[in-house]
């Protein structure tokens, strides 16, 4: 798409990566306009002052006003996004009721979103050669020797020039820079060095001794020389780290041979999403039941774009997702594979790459900022299959063809904040309606919407009952807590720490869940009923014995545990309840033999600590894996016997339409861990109200009863799937202010749409970070129309609201289909 020409001027529509509803028009001068398409990024003043790396997604012949401001400059030679993604970004922004800025903010990498608050630095292996900069280019080098940073304001002031973003990405691109945002990471791109032998050596044999003779003052010089040679038999270019390696010298001495004229370097930005070697491959055979289901899929997908593939735990649902795989690379089309969270990606990483050697690219929320740049680049280039998490379904595919969509009930699939609050496998969806990719969505306890979906046939269902290699369904045992606690204040019953040692007698390896991270969850004073409360927050202070302080889950708040209560000066301060710390150190005393680890928030924040923890207890070295619902996420392991939950009830009674949904899937999941082909693994639940239906369910492994039960009470209770929901979240630092926003918004909603509004109520937790919160809910028939229509009130009535005296810094969160 290229602009129309004018005689006079011509007008561009941009957005920028902040909350603003709709594009802004910009004038371009004449001297530009043949040099801009959809997708480029330009640069624009935004503002008073600020300076954005605006994306162009329109023209108009005409401006809105009089009063339109210039294009600065063009940043990109060839388009960043395609007009595919811009509809899907715009669907997005309709339907989760946010701003087509605020999607742009999560789409794009952080790089690509500069700024004037942005810095530059030099980056260590630079380029020797300034031969093609200009001479202002070559003075922002000069200035970043002497300083280790400038903002793009002191280049403006150094320069005496206002326009500066093109240079900086020209820098940016030749390697000479990185760029550093004031919250995100800096983009430096991976750089590697190639040797070859200079001209004067390269094609006579005669010319190579006279070479070695140049070095013969030097063992390591020609130790390396040497090396080049070997390394050079059959390529013309070899790595200088392989040089380096196989000679065992230093990079000096490649600086040696560079000015004796015998070797040239030269530097290369390679992708670090790119494979070093392809894995050898694994052929797919299916079993019977895996052919059958393979087939039914095939066939649904005739009529109809999305597929379930309800799969029982260890059913081996993924050498399924193989075989499809497989057939949609082999006739050259892209594949998204996605997972909920990057916990699982660890084996199911292994398998893929087993499978597809290098044809396998990775990506998920935790990546670096130089990762995420390189990925984009990667999928634009057309990488074949990409394996990631909710984030993945933005980067810029050129031929997507299929989706899957592992663990679809997983709640980690919704975006909670900021916005756009979406659902990453409702946007897969729509996002695969754009492209014309299929849809397989799999799972052993299908959320209820989606299952319901298949049931009235909007999706197609396929089905596989049995587990893989016959490995037998495990056996569960109930316990009830109020009579068969091992003592007083212990977590274990007297069966399950009977189960525990069997287990390990046996050489087998035992997982215990218990949903709560840290030691305590609660630090009370026996005296005067005191509690550690945060100070931000309104929620109780876990303690966390191996930092030995007081931590909110909510706000990272940390304080150290007091020696006397603040209240009443009493020494009677107790730890009360159990978190996976406690249970982890509780356990090693009743088990001092048993190597005992601990699967958590706190223990695999570091980037290669969960893929460590899970190859120690695929290889036998840990015994017993305390874990929180990280355990229960889809990993398979082959020597697992026996499979603790410490509290059932735990999520069950939960103030949530889901919860008795949650309870299911996770009790399903976690007992799924367990099972071998030889024995039936044994699962214990452990729980005050043992009679409660939905154990009944797991038991049996019953999800037809679950569905059917759970359906009846979600019409009853007008919840998904037979209506739309949405939550209206204000929050503000003083509680008068959020209190009145709150009632005055439910009223002005509540005259347009009667008792479908309900609140607005003062949530279970009701502030955060200094933040008093109230909420709405709105209901909504599950109609197109209805819900747009609603939609669209709802951001009047916002904007309405914010022009209230006293109620402009009031901030609306507008969560639609809340998680």
């Amino acid at each position: 798409m290229s602009l129309p020409k004018h005689t006079d001027s011509a007008f561009v529509q941009v957005i920028v990566p902040v909350p603003i509803e709709k594009p802004y028009t910009y004038s371009v001068p004449p001297e530009m306009r043949s040099q801009l398409a959809f997708g480029h990024r330009v640069e624009v003043q935004f503002g008073r002052s600020r300076r954005y790396a605006a994306l162009v997604v329109g023209f108009v012949e005409a401006p809105p006003s009089e009063h339109v401001k210039p294009v600065l400059d063009v940043i990109d030679d060839h388009p960043v996004i395609t007009p595919l993604q811009l509809d899907f970004w715009r669907w997005m922004a309709d339907y989760y009721a946010c701003s087509i800025g605020e999607v742009m903010h999560a789409a794009l990498p952080a790089s690509f979103k500069l700024t004037s608050e942005t810095s530059i630095y030099l980056l260590p292996g630079h380029p020797d050669d300034f031969t093609d900069l200009t001479d202002r280019e070559y003075l922002v080098i000069q200035a970043l020797r002497n300083q280790e940073e400038l903002s793009l304001d002191d280049v403006k002031k150094l320069l005496r020039i206002d326009t500066v973003l093109p240079l900086v990405n020209k820098l940016f691109r030749l390697g000479f820079i990185g760029v550093q945002e004031q919250l995100a990471d800096s983009y430096r791109p991976k750089v590697q060095k190639y040797l070859r032998l200079a001209p004067a050596f390269r094609n006579d044999p005669e010319a190579l001794h006279a070479a070695f003779e140049l070095t013969q003052r030097s063992e390591r010089q020609t130790q390396a020389l040497l090396a080049f040679v070997q390394l050079a038999r059959n390529r013309v270019e070899v790595l200088q780290s392989e040089v380096l390696r196989k000679a065992d010298v230093k990079s000096d001495v490649i600086k040696a041979l560079e000015k004796k004229e015998i070797l040239e370097v030269s530097e290369r930005e390679v992708n670090r999403i790119a494979m070093d070697d392809e894995l050898p491959q694994v052929d797919i055979h299916l079993t019977p039941a895996q052919q059958t289901a393979y087939a039914t899929i095939m066939e649904q997908w005739e009529d109809k774009r999305v597929v379930l593939l309800h799969g029982a735990t260890g059913s081996g649902k993924t050498w399924i997702y193989k075989k499809l795989l497989d057939q949609d690379l082999d006739q050259g089309g892209q594949a998204l594979y996605l997972l909920p969270e990057i916990a699982l990606t660890v084996q199911v990483v292994q398998r893929l790459q087993r499978t597809f050697g290098n044809q396998v690219v990775v990506a998920h929320s935790g990546l670096s900022n130089n990762e995420r740049v390189d990925l984009w680049k990667r999928v634009q280039e057309g990488a074949p299959l990409i394996l990631g998490v909710r984030s993945s379904i933005f980067l810029p595919f050129q031929n997507l063809t299929t989706i899957i969509v592992d663990e679809e009930h997983d709640a980690s699939y919704k975006q909670s904040d900021p916005a756009p609050r979406y659902h990453g496998r409702d946007a897969a969806i729509y996002l695969a309606s754009l492209t014309g990719a299929r849809v397989l969505l799999g799972s052993a306890t299908p959320s209820v919407e989606s299952f319901y979906n298949s049931s009235i046939e909007k999706y197609g269902l396929a089905v596989l009952r049995e587990r893989y290699l016959d490995v037998r369904f495990p056996d569960l045992h109930f316990v009830d807590l109020r009579k068969h606690k091992l003592t007083k204040d212990s977590q274990f019953s007297r069966q399950l720490v009977d189960e525990i040692g069997a287990t390990l007698e046996r050489k087998e390896q035992v997982i215990i869940f218990k949903n709560r991270r840290g030691y305590a969850p609660v630090v009370r004073c026996l005296i005067c009923g005191w509690q550690a409360m945060c100070d931000r927050c309104d929620v109780a202070l876990t303690y966390h014995k191996y930092r030995n302080n007081l931590h909110c889950h909510l706000c990272g708040l940390q304080k150290q545990i007091p020696i006397v209560c603040p209240d009443c000066a009493s020494n009677e301060i107790r730890l009360e309840g159990h978190g996976t710390q406690k249970i982890e150190d509780e356990l090693k005393i009743i088990f001092p033999d048993a190597r005992v680890s601990r699967m958590d928030y706190d223990t695999t924040r570091r980037k290669e600590a969960y893929h460590k923890l899970i190859d120690a207890f695929e290889q036998q070295e840990i015994d017993i894996l305390v874990g929180t619902q990280m355990v229960t996420k889809g990993l398979d392991f082959d020597h697992v016997g026996l499979v603790g939950v410490l509290h059932a009830d735990q999520q069950l009674y939960f103030p949530h339409f889901r919860a008795v949904e949650r309870t299911f899937q996770l009790l399903v999941q976690v007992s799924g861990r367990a099972g071998r082909k030889e024995t039936a693994g044994q699962v214990v639940i452990q729980t005050y109200n043992p009679t409660h239906p939905v154990f009944a369910d797991v038991a049996m492994n019953d999800y037809q009863s679950f569905f059917q039960r759970e359906l009846l009470s979600r019409k009853q209770w007008l919840y998904p799937p037979f209506f739309h929901l949405i939550k209206i979240t204000l929050k503000h630092k003083v509680k008068g202010t959020v209190v009145g926003a709150a009632r005055l918004l439910a009223h002005r909603l509540k005259e347009h749409l009667g008792n479908r509004v309900l609140g607005p109520a003062e949530p279970g937790i009701a502030r955060v970070r200094n933040q008093y919160l109230m909420d709405i809910g709105i209901k909504i028939e599950r109609k197109p129309q209805a819900s747009a229509s609603v939609k669209k009130l709802l951001r009047e009535q916002i904007a309405q609201l914010h022009k209230e005296r006293g109620m402009t810094t009031v901030r609306v969160n507008v969560d639609v289909d809340p998680g």
